[in-house]
């Protein structure tokens, strides 16, 4: 939103953070309670950080902060998990942990979403419905896949990705490299349904995947 007089539109100063914690919009710095920030969420009335803390006892914990506009006085919340990241579902925000569960903010704090994730998903969409999709396991031995999802329930995908973010293309369809032993092949994922439409061996990820032409899979 720009402040406007009669002779100019002057654009409101951006909120900068660092991973230390400190906020500054302007002239203005707070150092806020983290002492590690991993994500942030910017929003009209001021932002989010997700990330730290360690006390007196050097015992560290999950913690939220919201930095208002103004730089006055943050607030704080402490989490059981690691913080995974933040979205917003119609001008509410959410709050996504490592562990799967997910919080909605409300006028009386933090309470717990009606979504459901799996651990280290990440968010992906979230028009007219959220996607997220939650990597392969790191360790070989593990026996579990990673997957691409409705957070409503309503439909997954097992898709073994793990270095390539998914991407959204055109608010239609998700296209996800996996990645196999000996190749990496693309698929594109229809996001009401969860139904694979196209899928082919590729050479390498382009920096976009919405731009891989991707032939689609023949129907009975």
């Amino acid at each position: 939103m720009s402040v406007c007089c009669a002779s100019s539109c002057v654009a409101p100063e951006k909120i900068q953070w660092s991973t230390d914690g400190r906020v500054k919009r302007g002239d203005r710095t707070l150092q806020t309670t983290l002492n590690g920030v991993s994500t942030a969420l910017e929003v009209r009335s001021g932002i989010y950080l997700g990330g730290f803390k360690t006390d007196a006892q050097g015992i560290r914990s999950s913690y939220v902060v919201f930095v208002p506009a103004s730089l006055r006085e943050a607030s704080g919340w402490s989490f059981a998990a690691a913080v995974q990241g933040f979205f917003q579902v119609d001008d509410s925000v959410h709050v996504l942990l490592a562990s799967g569960g997910a919080f909605r903010q409300s006028p009386t704090g933090w309470v717990e979403s009606e979504l459901q994730f799996k651990p280290d998903s990440v968010v992906v969409h979230t028009r007219n419905g959220v996607i997220a999709c939650n990597p392969v396991p790191v360790a070989m031995v593990s026996q579990q896949r990673g997957s691409c999802y409705a957070a409503d329930g309503t439909w997954s995908v097992d898709v073994s990705w793990r270095e390539v973010r998914p991407q959204v293309c055109g608010d239609e369809a998700l296209v996800v490299v996996e990645q196999r032993r000996d190749a990496l092949v693309a698929h594109r994922i229809g996001l009401k349904d969860g139904r694979i439409e196209a899928t082919q061996p590729i050479d390498a990820a382009p920096a976009s995947l919405c731009t891989l032409q991707l032939r689609a899979l023949a129907r009975p």
